[in-house]
């Protein structure tokens, strides 16, 4: 196994420390928020030690000098991004519930279509259409007065929108509202996520007719000339792939996630390759590898290829409107192709510690967001492993000769074999220093992923290609377009076939409430300790570590608490899930037993699954002991099929009436029930329930074979004593 002399340029790379202390600073500021003049009045004198120290050739006194300037530079940074908004920003004009308003806005991007959920028989409504866009307000109306706004907000228009462009300046008329904070624990905080994009509030308007274009985008502007280009290629791609692929086909090219149906998105997320559909430095990488191909095959001089892959990863972060995924990437490579143009060829890590550096100053935010974390630690990965990934050739004479007179078809094997190696390489390294983040957020491990990602390598890598040739040759050449369409279609047919397969795999992915915050940070950091202290690291020890974590650092713990609580938790807790106009109650009793009264969603199952499952796994449960539902009403129960898929259920509970009641619903609901070995009992007045530690769990309602009347009078009233307290839980029980 060789040494990684790569290691030791952590210790004298000046970009690592740099960027280390600088999201130090940023970190800091978030959590505890230094006022910012405190860190204004840091960075400056800090700076002047530094200056001061390095004029007098102190190098130890400069480099501490140096981190604290840094330092402080990355909270003060953060502390302005995080906190100061326009004076007559559009929020200053919200109250504590939607309000009407009426105000002038310019579009700042392209109309992000949410097409309505597939229907199924667990829906209690159709779902609707709705069209997102970024806009920058520039009036709001008071009375008669239109008063000047500044800032940029969220518009939601209920229904397709799509005529809309960008740039276009519109009047909307509709309810405006601060951007709701989580009301249920451990759902994704949206307050934030927008906050860290300038944005801090929403404009919903319910119907088309009230967003009124006041002013088309000129036709030569930047944005009308974007909006102009992405709607053609769109429509290209569309005319010459396959309906079936057409969507897929718009997603990796062009950034429309929207155009795939949620199942669809779900069977990637599960698969470990939703990385496929999110435009990231894999699609950039291998768009970009066709300029490095055309040197390698002489087609085109070196530094000639090295301005053309600059020049069209600008392009191209400006056609998918400077997605960040796609900016991170684009940095990284013009840094690359730059540093190569100028003989420079090796400080990777100060490469990628500058490209950290250069995104962290565009968005001080993306510290904390996953996509950023698992793109510089895939590549930091790569980097750090390239001598074992990718050693170093054979330059023994002999040896070459040897290699150079066997058959052809003997050394494309050979290649085949090593690129293979490579790539499962790659996907293994990628997949175990990921796993603890992606469980952490997503809350899946996916080892399937192992597998997929190579063998999808190669058609996904023809797709991009072949989809790149559409959109280049389709305008003057129908023919080739249609001849690349097909071959399109052939390779995301395949992608989607595997992922198919895989999703079907049982021991494929498995949902879990994932490792701690904590747990996580030590990990990481141990991590980067391991490797910069010890200059002579080796793979073993790194995924040593890896393993080491898995077992002890996350399942051991994991489950010392499940037993803690089992064994001493003598204290019962009640959660009503906010699930919009439905039911859910979370009962933590004591003993660690876990009971969910009801589970569903009038708005949609897939929102009352999510909100369920966030609750549930922040609490770390992974078994829920019972499910009872209350009566056959859609929004009670039709988030239990999915949860199914992420939990196991000992016992679930119903009423003898909704056993009698027929419905499809119902039926696939039995199904599912019977397909997962999931026991169901039912329960009618006077019925108890003696629970672990001697309460119970007593019936109030229905009789044993209920009522003639609806569905709601005959909701299980359940009655429960825990600790001294008594809870009364009546379902949706009429007078």
């Amino acid at each position: 196994m060789p040494d990684f002399p790569d290691a030791r340029e952590f210790k004298i790379s000046p970009a690592i420390a740099v960027l280390t202390s600088f999201a130090f600073g940023i970190a800091f500021d978030r959590f505890c928020d230094i006022h910012w003049q405190v860190s204004l009045l840091g960075a400056v004198s800090t700076m002047g030690f530094w200056l001061l120290c390095f004029a007098k050739r102190k190098e130890v006194f400069a480099i501490v000098g140096l981190a604290l300037a840094t330092f402080f530079a990355g909270s003060f940074w953060h502390h302005g991004r995080w906190n100061w908004f326009a004076k007559n920003d559009l929020s200053s004009y919200c109250e504590n519930q939607l309000s009407p308003v009426c105000i002038r806005a310019t579009i700042l991007g392209e109309a992000k279509l949410s097409v309505a959920d597939e229907e199924s028989p667990f829906h209690a409504m159709p779902t609707s259409t709705k069209t997102k866009f970024r806009i920058r307000p520039t009036a709001i109306r008071n009375g008669t007065q239109w008063e000047p706004l500044g800032g940029q907000a969220r518009l939601v228009v209920y229904g397709d929108l799509s005529k809309v462009n960008f740039g276009d300046q519109v009047q909307v008329f509709g309810r405006l509202a601060l951007i709701p904070k989580p009301t249920s624990p451990g759902n994704f905080d949206l307050r934030h996520f927008y906050r860290a994009r300038n944005m801090s509030c929403a404009v919903y308007s319910f119907h088309e007719d009230a967003v009124v274009i006041e002013q088309k985008v000129s036709r030569f502007s930047q944005a009308s000339v974007l909006s102009w280009l992405r709607t053609r290629l769109n429509g290209m791609i569309w005319r010459h792939v396959d309906a079936s692929q057409a969507g897929f086909a718009s997603a990796i090219l062009l950034g429309n996630r929207e155009q795939l149906s949620r199942t669809r998105q779900q069977a990637f997320l599960s698969t470990g390759t939703a990385h496929l559909l999110a435009i990231s430095g894999l699609h950039v990488g291998i768009l970009a590898g066709f300029f490095l191909m055309a040197y390698q095959v002489g087609l085109v001089r070196r530094n000639w290829a090295l301005i053309a892959t600059i020049v069209f990863v600008c392009f191209y972060a400006w056609l998918v409107e400077f997605r960040p995924p796609v900016v991170r990437a684009s940095i990284l490579l013009t840094l690359f192709c730059c540093g190569r143009l100028i003989g420079r060829s090796g400080c990777e890590f100060n490469l990628l510690a500058l490209a950290g550096f250069i995104v962290l100053i565009i968005n001080p935010s993306d510290l904390f967001h996953l996509g950023p974390q698992l793109s510089f630690l895939a590549v930091s990965t790569l980097v750090f492993f390239k001598e074992w990934i990718f050693p170093t050739a054979n330059t023994d004479p002999v040896q070459r000769l040897i290699r150079n007179s066997r058959p052809r078809h003997v050394r494309i094997m050979q290649n085949f074999i090593r690129t293979g190696k490579q790539m499962v390489l790659v996907s293994f390294l990628v997949w175990l220093f990921g796993v603890p983040l992606v469980a952490m957020h997503f809350h899946l491990v996916t080892p399937i992923a192992l597998f997929v990602n190579p063998i999808v390598m190669i058609p996904i890598s023809l797709a991009l290609f072949s989809g790149l040739g559409i959109c280049v040759l389709g305008w003057w050449l129908p023919g080739a377009g249609w001849i690349l369409g097909k071959v399109n279609s052939v390779c995301l047919s395949i992608v989607s076939g595997i992922i198919g397969w895989a999703e079907t795999i049982e021991w494929g992915h498995w949902w879990t409430a994932g490792p701690i915050f904590v747990s996580l940070v030590v990990f990481y950091l141990a991590l980067f300790a391991l490797i910069v202290l010890d200059p002579k690291t080796k793979l073993k020890l790194a995924i040593g570590w890896a393993f080491a974590w898995v077992l002890i650092g996350w399942l051991f713990l994991f489950q010392a608490d499940k037993l803690l609580k089992r064994n001493f938790q003598t204290a019962g807790t009640v959660t009503f899930v906010d699930v919009g106009h439905g039911s859910s109650v979370l009962l933590q009793l004591p003993f660690g037993k876990t009971m969910l009264y009801d589970a569903g969603s009038l708005a949609s199952p897939n929102f009352a699954t999510q909100t369920i499952s966030n609750l549930l796994w922040r609490n770390g449960i992974e078994h829920i002991d019972a499910v009872m539902i209350s009566h056959a009403d859609l929004d009670h129960f039709n988030a239990i099929p999915e949860l199914i898929e992420r939990f196991s259920i000992g016992v679930l509970y119903v009423s003898v009436p909704m056993l009698d009641k027929e419905s499809d619903s119902k039926r696939r609901l039995f199904e599912l029930l019977d397909k997962n070995q999931v026991p169901i009992r039912t329960l009618a007045w006077n019925d108890r329930v003696e629970l672990e530690d001697g309460s119970t769990m007593e019936i109030v309602l229905p009789p044993e074979f209920g009522t003639d009347d609806s569905d709601n009078s005959n909701s299980i009233v359940v009655s429960i004593d825990v600790n001294d307290c008594q809870l009364l839980l009546p379902g949706d029980l009429e007078g």
